[in-house]
């Protein structure tokens, strides 16, 4: 069993699973025993202890799920934008929504009137404003950073670039707004005991725009 590596929490819990089942039909014979030993036997326990009950995949992506930086919170769903119920087969080409799976909220930026439009700012820099619920311009569009194993869809692991057009200037909408690119910064905040670091959208030159796709799959 050393020919697969085991899981040490650094690699997405439904794709180890899905990596390891590609080999299930050579283990029977090798090794004896049902795929869920398998698996529970390719757990690093120096960073993950299971308990003795677990008996099914479900029970075991759980387990693996709660001891990975990888949660539900952090999860985002891909919502083609002409066809809400088609969540497959992302491409680059492919105008899209980001919907956060906790809270449901979309990811945008919004506007308001004051003497002409304008959309609201960071309040740590003089950026456009990002947010879960900016409800006014939600529409997104990837572009793959390197164009390295490209084969024509979004697929976990690639690198992009998240761009919006936005849809309104100073005198009403337009369809030629200005397109920014959702970037990272360094600027940290704190609300409590919790620290996060502000994403925004710019029209500057691209530096730290680069967003990796950990996982991508199809809902169910």
């Amino acid at each position: 069993m050393n020919y697969f590596p085991k899981y040490d929490g650094n690699i997405h819990p439904d794709e180890w699973i899905n990596n390891i089942q590609k080999y299930y039909s050579l283990w029977p014979n090798k090794v004896g025993l049902a795929f869920i030993e398998v698996a529970k036997l390719l757990v690093d326990t120096t960073i993950i202890k299971l308990p003795a009950e677990i008996n099914d995949l479900e029970k075991l992506r759980d387990i693996y799920a709660s001891d990975s930086e990888f949660n539900s919170n952090v999860l985002w769903k891909i919502i083609k934008n002409k066809s809400p119920d088609n969540n497959y087969s992302c491409t680059t080409k492919t105008d899209v929504r980001l919907q956060h799976k906790i809270s449901g909220q979309l990811l945008g930026i919004s506007y308001y009137y004051n003497h002409g439009y304008h959309y609201y700012k960071s309040p740590s820099s003089d950026h456009t404003e990002v947010s879960c619920g900016g409800d006014d311009d939600y529409t997104w569009n990837f572009k793959l950073s390197k164009l390295e194993n490209y084969e024509g869809y979004v697929k976990s692991n690639d690198i992009v670039n998240l761009s919006i057009k936005k849809s309104y200037n100073t005198k009403g909408r337009t369809q030629d707004g200005q397109v920014e690119y959702l970037r990272c910064h360094d600027v940290q905040f704190t609300i409590g005991n919790d620290t996060f670091q502000e994403v925004v959208c710019h029209n500057e030159k691209l530096g730290i725009e680069e967003w990796c796709i950990e996982l991508i799959r199809q809902a169910n």
